[in-house]
């Protein structure tokens, strides 16, 4: 009998990258699992279990999330600057 796999994508962004992929998983797959499965340290360095957020579809999940078929898992990483002072900064650079 074959396990009931299905697909899912992964979104990082950070200050200087972007990551989309796509992944199978078995049913059943926690994203603790998925983490480690796909190694998440070689594909996003600054991941840390105990303070980097991720979720689905924006909205925060724990550890023990039971992945769905077509989930968005993303990864959060604190602002360090909003997007009005970025734009602004960006123009004064144009002059």
């Amino acid at each position: 009998m074959m396990a009931n796999i299905f697909d899912i994508t992964l979104i990082y962004i950070d200050e200087k990258n972007y990551h989309r992929s796509a992944h199978h998983v078995e049913a059943g797959t926690k994203i603790i699992d998925f983490f480690n499965q796909i190694n998440i340290k070689s594909i996003c360095p600054s991941f840390d279990f105990k303070n980097t957020k991720f979720g689905i579809y924006g909205k925060i999940v724990r550890l023990n999330y039971i992945l769905q078929a077509d989930d968005r898992v993303e990864i959060y990483f604190p602002v360090k600057i909003d997007a009005k002072t970025r734009r602004i900064n960006r123009l004064d650079k144009k002059d």
